[in-house]
């Protein structure tokens, strides 16, 4: 229980037997005062004193701070409701204060002389329980006069007393600086820990001159193996590393250099000789890679021993060091191209010759050559550009239409009554050949005007522009560059 604290007082309104809410009175100090109060938070209990001015209740008890203004009657001592909490009145003005419970205080009219030894049924002890010891001792001090608390014989400075069997306090033979433990003696306590302990792999040894512990261990192997190589021990030497096996941690490899063998137990399952791999000593495989070995193992049969060369799939790279390869076994009888270029009969040099051509069947469509420039077909002289002068006719009845890619050679015939426009497009838009020739003809009533699209010349006049001079009469349109076109005929001036 803490001290009481000077002038605390505060009033309330609250009624019930719970929470009081307080309110500060002026010229005293509030119970939540930090600093000469009991602060918050439950963690001070104290004693309360409750007088209720509008009636003749009381109540006296422990309570704490929850807060700044509630005080929480945790506990109730006396109360004019027989002990219990009482059930005040609300608006009934109440007056809480703090102070020493009467049965603590210790009063006297004239001085006390203790001549007689108190007893107690158990001795104070003023360390632990220092609050109720002074209780005791004060109200023993209250008992009367002429009462001896405690008796005892005078000790030496320093020294610690002791109760003895009669109940009196005694010099106890030790001072306060025996009672401490010395750097020492918790020494040879932690010592004594390990001494005549047992360890295994590790021996310790308490050295009493310096206060220390020695730990050794008799793990005595070491080493320096050089980076990647797997550490092995040798013998009772120290710990290395061994070149011929190393483990590279980043694509978690485990490599054995040439010569070297990877065995089970003591059975060799790989074995190296100058960089050839050899499988040996093992009792079974599952299906699927059986199934690829004996494949394998096949296949570098007839590569070595057959007569013949099985189908294997597709030669990519290499020589062929075998003979020629006949033409009725796919291949052209011979060993330069020249030859090969014979045997196949396409001629020789950068000009290949083609003789009795057959087209469509074997026998019944030959194409020959019958003088130069001119070819046959079963005896038949094909007919020659120069003997074929035949035109398509696009016949446009709108009042616009732009050259398309199948008008080229062709004739485009303008039949509106009204006026109309044929444009050349451009390279990009439609790619005519250079020296592609279109013929326009203006049939209807309506004028046709022959027009360049942006970007292309027609008679030096970039995107000009030209109309036909009369009905039934025409232009010829020639390409001569990419976007260059040359009209000539019945045509005004371009411009």
């Amino acid at each position: 229980m803490p001290a009481p604290k000077d002038n605390v007082h505060e009033t309330s309104t609250t009624g019930g037997t719970g929470n009081l809410t307080l309110t500060n009175v002026n010229g005293k100090v509030n119970f939540s005062d930090a600093t000469y109060g009991f602060g918050t938070g439950g963690t001070d209990v104290f004693d309360y004193y409750i007088d209720d001015r509008d009636s003749s209740n009381w109540e006296r008890g422990t309570g704490s701070m929850s807060d700044a203004t509630t005080l929480v009657r945790d506990t109730v001592i006396a109360s004019t409701n027989s002990d219990a909490a009482v059930n005040f009145t609300a608006s009934n003005t109440l007056d809480v204060t703090n102070d020493i419970p009467a049965a603590n205080q210790v009063t006297t009219d004239t001085a006390q002389t203790i001549a007689a030894a108190k007893t107690f049924s158990t001795a104070p002890n003023l360390a632990a329980d220092s609050v109720d010891a002074l209780t005791e001792i004060a109200s023993a001090l209250k008992s009367g006069a002429d009462a001896t608390l405690i008796t005892g014989t005078a000790g030496t400075a320093n020294n610690v007393p002791i109760w003895n069997a009669d109940g009196d306090i005694v010099d106890g033979g030790a001072s306060i600086a025996d009672l401490q433990q010395t750097t020492e003696e918790i020494q040879d306590i932690a010592g004594g820990m390990f001494t005549g302990n047992t360890e295994t792999g590790i021996t310790a040894t308490y050295q009493d001159a310096d206060g220390t512990i020695d730990l050794a261990t008799d793990v005595t192997k070491s080493g320096t193996p050089s980076n990647n190589q797997v550490a092995i021990w040798t013998g009772d030497g120290p710990i290395e590393g061994d070149a011929a096996l190393t483990f590279d941690s980043t694509s978690d490899t485990l490599a054995i250099a040439a010569g070297g063998d990877l065995a089970f137990g003591a059975v060799v399952v790989l074995s190296d000789t100058a960089g050839t791999t050899t499988l040996q000593n093992i009792d079974a495989l599952d299906a699927t890679t059986e199934a690829t070995i004996e494949a394998a193992i096949d296949t570098l049969a007839n590569l070595t021993a057959a007569t013949s060369l099985a189908s294997v799939g597709t030669i990519t790279t290499g020589t062929w060091q075998g003979t020629t390869i006949a033409l009725n076994q796919g291949g052209t009888g011979a060993t330069t191209a020249a030859g090969a270029a014979t045997n196949l009969g396409l001629g020789t040099g950068d000009s290949p010759q083609f003789t009795a051509v057959n087209i469509g069947a074997a026998t019944d469509t030959t194409l020959t050559r019958v003088s130069a420039g001119v070819a046959a077909i079963e005896g038949t002289t094909l007919a020659t550009v120069d003997d074929v002068e035949i035109s398509d006719i696009n016949a446009q009845t709108d009042t616009a239409h732009t050259l398309v890619i199948g008008d080229r050679g062709q004739t485009v015939t303008m039949d509106n009554a009204s006026a109309n426009t044929l444009t050349i497009p451009t390279n990009a838009s439609v790619a005519f050949d250079t020296g592609t020739v279109v013929h326009v003809i203006q049939i209807g009533a309506g004028v046709t005007t022959i027009t360049g699209d942006t970007g292309v010349t027609v008679n030096g006049v970039s995107a000009g522009s030209g109309a036909i001079n009369n009905r039934y009469q025409g232009v010829s349109l020639l390409k001569v560059a990419t976007n260059t076109w040359i009209a000539s005929g019945d045509i005004a001036t371009v411009a």
